[in-house]
This record gives structure tokens, C-alpha cells and sequence, in this order.
């Protein structure tokens, strides 16, 4: 955040970050050009093969979906394992089948570590096929301590106006 905020504050520009997809969907919308399904498919593999890559990694997550009945809403759990020391951690998650579209993300803490301090919960997406959950302690310098993490998230696609005109 503080070299977003330098970078407005010198060039007083805004700076927008994408991840790949998302940002080939806004130009190919802007276009009014489809993205080629092989390209897709090469980002996806990208992302899971850096996923793997991942050897010496202080986090590591598992996936429980409990609702996946439409590609509208999907909820489950997500178990994030903390096994080196962080300030703040990222646990990823997969919408299995892909949703319609990018949808809204929360997400409630089940559980954490006995000796955890106050923590920050968030999540975020930018794309229909996977979800990013942030757990940051509340306490300024404080790190999280080792241990399971679980979250239950709640994914839901905005409806569109035709979709409602439709009903």
C-alpha cells in the first residue's frame, strides 16, 4: 500500500494491479474481442504450476467446498496451515465448477491458533476460478503464530438485470 500511495503521490496517477485474466477480460471487452480458450487455459496452468513451485512454502491450504450446486454460489471451508512465522499470509482456493462470472467473496474465521492475537480476515478475486483469503494480525509488529487457520467463504455472482427480468 505504501508504494501505491508513492506512486500516486509522485506521478498523481492511479495505478491498477490485475491478475492476468481479469485484465485480458477488460481488454477483451474494451475490444469487443474473445480471449482464444488456449490462452485461458495456458494462465491456468501458469498459476497451478506456481502453486507447485512452491517448495519451501510457510503456507499451505486445503479446500472443502460444502455448496457448489450452481455457478452462481459456492461456499465450504478453507484450512490454511501456518508453518513459518508471517506478519500476514494468503491461503488459495478454488470455485469448482467455475462460477459465471467474477463474483463477491467473504469470509467468516471458524478457528485459529490458542495463542493467536486479534486478527484481519479478508478475501478477494479476480477471477471465476479461484479466490485468495489474507489473514493479518490486528496488532501492529505482532506475527501470526504457527498453527490451522479455517475460514468458511461465501462466493456469490452479482445477478444481472436481464437474469432478473427473466424471473
Amino acid at each position: 500500500m505504501e508504494l501505491i500511495k508513492e506512486f500516486h503521490d509522485k506521478s498523481k496517477q492511479n495505478i491498477y494491479i490485475y491478475q492476468t485474466l481479469h485484465f485480458l477480460e477488460l481488454v477483451a471487452k474494451k475490444s469487443g474481442e474473445e480471449i482464444a480458450q488456449s490462452v485461458v487455459e495456458e494462465i491456468k496452468e501458469v498459476n497451478r504450476q506456481r502453486k507447485r513451485d512452491l517448495s519451501d512454502q510457510a503456507v499451505s491450504a486445503t479446500q472443502m467446498i460444502q455448496d457448489n450446486s450452481d455457478c452462481h454460489y459456492q461456499s465450504g471451508f478453507l484450512s490454511i496451515n501456518l508453518s513459518r512465522k508471517l506478519h500476514l499470509m494468503t491461503g488459495s482456493g478454488s470455485f469448482e465448477p467455475e462460477m459465471d462470472n467474477v463474483p463477491s467473496v467473504r469470509v467468516v474465521l471458524v478457528s485459529k491458533p490458542e495463542e493467536c492475537p486479534p486478527v484481519i480476515v479478508s478475501a478477494g478475486t479476480g477471477t471465476n476460478f479461484d479466490f485468495n483469503v489474507h489473514i493479518r494480525s490486528s496488532v501492529r509488529n505482532t506475527q501470526l503464530p504457527l498453527g490451522d487457520y479455517v475460514v468458511e467463504y461465501f462466493a456469490e455472482c452479482p445477478v444481472k438485470t436481464n437474469e432478473i427480468e427473466n424471473q
